[in-house]
């Protein structure tokens, strides 16, 4: 993380009530099966059909003067013949900060080619790369619903670390999903990432909302919390900078966290869904969360539809429904362990910075 960037997101923290974390369902479209997906019934209703196309997409980046941070997920976002067009829009009309593209791997000349085009054309963009990894082999195959998933999620990583040599503004990262399907097999996978693969980060998300197999989110609390104890304990490059530290510490933080939040079935942090991070889904839809929805079925609680608002993605987070929205989750202390709109409770609420502060400066030896 640049010292701009970190001088941004502290100014950004400071002005309460405007987005800058968005998270981008891209496309319903999607090359996997995934037991525990969240959002399989947008995706297999729409299967890419209402996509909001290039030329909208455009209209909502125009009218965002200023986004610190864009994550564009999906589906499999790399299934978007426009994606770098798509980050060009993005870095170009609405000053972008930093970047998270996230990926199954399952296309490697796919992903290497847009991939090493992004990061070639938007050199002052701070750019994670994230490829999702649950398990070792057939096991991850099984997870994924695809066979060979595994051996090509190997392969995406493999051409994505070849660009470190030629560009320096991207990090790379694996990212597995806790479920009742990989009980058994995290910490394998955990081990083969430490000892095989160069990576600048690592993390492991609960299962959450309602999912393909409702029973992928039956996860002992236990065994995340070793998983917990196992990422702080095995880690890759040395934090020589106190930047370094403050990161580990802030993503340890999250953690510990999400560990609370379920364990004792309530908000430990207030939430920013809705005021200061927000979900766009493919459809134009625009949700405070991914899951809020999941939780509270028999109400409505999107922010708005950007096609009807003339795409004007500002505008909605100010309207009069999505002040309502965020008075609901405030009454009812709405909870989860949504990693995102913890992160961002973290970041964009001053308050929280000194215990982070004081842990970073407490001396930290590796980062991952």
């Amino acid at each position: 993380m640049s010292r701009s960037l970190i001088l941004r997101t502290a100014a950004s923290a400071l002005r309460t009530h405007r987005l800058d974390y968005l998270i981008f369902f891209v496309t319903s479209r999607c090359n996997a099966r995934c037991r525990m997906c969240f959002n399989y019934r947008v995706l297999d209703k729409y299967n890419g059909r209402d996509d909001l196309s290039l030329e909208e997409i455009e209209k909502i980046a125009d009218r965002i003067p200023r986004l610190l941070q864009l994550t564009l997920s999906g589906g499999e976002p790399f299934l978007r013949d426009d994606l770098f067009e798509i980050v060009g829009a993005f870095a170009r009309k609405s000053q972008l900060g930093q970047l998270t593209l996230t990926t199954n791997g399952l296309a490697p000349d796919r992903v290497e080619a847009l991939f090493s085009k992004i990061v070639k054309n938007f050199p002052e963009l701070s750019i994670n790369f994230d490829i999702s990894l649950d398990a070792v082999g057939a096991a991850h195959d099984a997870i994924r619903g695809v066979d060979g998933a595994y051996d090509r999620a190997v392969e995406t990583w493999r051409r994505v670390q070849s660009l470190k040599g030629r560009y320096r503004n991207f990090r790379l990262g694996v990212t597995a999903v806790l479920s009742s399907f990989n009980l058994d097999e995290i910490f394998p996978l955990l081990e083969k990432l430490d000892s095989e693969f160069v990576l600048d980060r690592c993390e492991v998300m609960l299962a959450r909302g309602q999912t393909r197999e409702p029973s992928a989110v039956d996860v002992p609390l236990e065994r995340f919390e070793k998983v917990h104890e196992w990422l702080n304990e095995h880690n890759h490059d040395l934090a020589h900078s106190l930047t370094g530290r403050f990161l580990y510490q802030l993503s340890r933080r999250k953690r510990e966290i999400e560990i609370q939040t379920a364990k004792e079935d309530r908000m430990i942090l207030p939430c920013v869904a809705g005021t200061k991070m927000a979900v766009l889904d493919a459809d134009g839809t625009v949700r405070p969360c991914e899951i809020i929805h999941t939780l509270y079925p028999d109400k409505d609680l999107t922010l708005g539809a950007l096609r009807s608002a003339d795409y004007d993605l500002p505008g909605i987070m100010n309207s009069e429904k999505a002040r309502n929205v965020g008075d609901f989750i405030r009454r009812t202390q709405c909870y989860c362990t949504f990693e995102c709109a913890i992160l961002a409770g973290l970041v964009f609420q001053p308050r929280q910075w000194p215990r982070l502060g004081v842990r970073a400066l407490g001396g930290v030896r590796h980062i991952w």
